[in-house]
C-alpha cells in the first residue's frame, strides 16, 4: 500500500490539489449576497468599476475609509472580467482560502514531514470556520491568508536562513497591509517577538529587520496610503485613529467579548 502511495504520489498529490479547488471555488456563485459587509464591500467594488474611481473606495457614491483598497480592486478587476456577479466579490476570500491550505501543507511538511504536510492541508480545507469565511465577501480570510504567509515564510527562514523568505515575509506583510491595515504588522511582529522571547533567542527577533524586505514592505503597501491620504485629508485621522485605535481601545463599534467567547468558536470552528 505504502510502495503504491509512493508511485502514484504525484497523482494523488494533483488530485487533492483539484479536489481542495473545487471545495473551495465551486460553489461561490450558487448563493446571494448574505451579510452587511459583504454587501457593502460588494457595492463598494461596484461602484469603483461605475465611477472609474479606483483610489478612493465610495458607498452610496460618499468616500468610504473603513477598509484599505486590495480587495476592492481584486473585486473589481472580477467584476470588469465577468460582470456584476455575486461570486466576484468571493473570488478572493476563496482563493487565499485555498492558499491557508497550501500553507498548511508547507509548514507541516517544513516542520515534520510530507505526510504530516497532507494531514494538516486536510484538516485545513475541511474545517468548518475556515471554509465559511473563505464563502463569503469578507477581508477576514484574505488578512488570514497574509498572516499565515508571513509566519510561515519566517519559520522557513529560521530553518534555512535563505533571506528570500524574508522578501516574502515582508510581501505578505505589504498586501496584509492593503487589505485590512496596521493589524497586518501587529500581528506577525508581536507573536513573532513573543516567540523569540519564550523560546529564548532574542537575535531571532533581530533578524527579521531585513533592509530589502522593509524597502519591498513600504513599496507595496505605501503608495496607495499616499495617494488616498493626498486626495482626502480626512483619511488620516479616520483610517488610523479611529478605525484603529479607537476602535480596540474604546465599545465605539459595539464588538466587545471577554477572552472565554473565543474558545467555543475556535472548537466548533476546527470542526469538519
Amino acid at each position: 500500500m505504502t510502495d503504491a502511495i509512493r508511485r502514484h504520489r504525484h497523482f494523488l498529490m494533483g488530485l487533492f490539489i483539484a479536489a481542495a479547488a473545487f471545495l473551495y471555488l465551486a460553489h461561490i456563485g450558487s448563493y446571494h449576497l448574505i451579510e452587511l459587509d459583504e454587501g457593502r464591500y460588494h457595492r463598494v467594488a461596484m461602484e469603483m468599476v461605475l465611477s472609474g474611481d479606483y483610489l478612493t473606495p465610495h458607498f452610496d457614491y460618499m468616500p468610504y475609509f473603513e477598509k484599505p483598497i486590495f480587495q476592492y480592486w481584486i473585486t473589481s478587476l472580477s467584476m470588469e472580467l465577468f460582470g456584476f456577479k455575486e461570486f466576484t466579490g468571493r473570488i478572493l476570500p476563496a482563493l487565499t482560502g485555498l492558499g491557508n491550505v497550501f500553507l498548511a501543507f508547507w509548514l507541516g511538511r517544513t516542520m515534520y514531514g510530507r505526510r504530516t504536510g497532507i494531514l494538516a492541508a486536510i484538516i485545513v480545507a475541511t474545517s468548518a470556520l475556515q471554509l465559511i469565511v473563505a464563502s463569503i465577501g469578507v477581508m477576514d480570510m484574505a488578512l488570514t491568508f497574509f498572516i499565515d504567509a508571513c509566519l510561515v515564510s519566517f519559520y522557513v527562514f529560521e530553518r534555512t536562513e535563505n533571506k528570500k523568505y524574508l522578501l516574502l515575509f515582508y510581501a505578505a506583510m505589504g498586501f496584509g497591509m492593503l487589505t485590512k491595515g496596521l493589524i497586518a504588522i501587529v500581528f506577525p511582529v508581536g507573536i513573532l517577538f513573543w516567540y523569540a522571547l519564550l523560546s529564548k533567542r532574542p537575535r531571532l527577533f533581530l533578524k527579521l529587520f531585513y533592509l530589502p524586505g522593509i524597502a519591498l514592505f513600504l513599496v507595496i503597501a505605501m503608495p496607495w496610503y499616499y495617494l488616498v491620504c493626498q486626495k482626502n485629508p480626512d483619511f488620516f485621522y479616520f483610517f488610523f485613529i479611529r478605525e484603529h485605535f479607537l476602535r480596540f481601545a474604546t465599545k465605539m463599534h459595539e464588538r466587545f467579548h471577554p477572552w472565554y467567547y473565543f474558545v467555543p468558536v475556535l472548537i466548533a470552528g476546527l470542526m469538519p
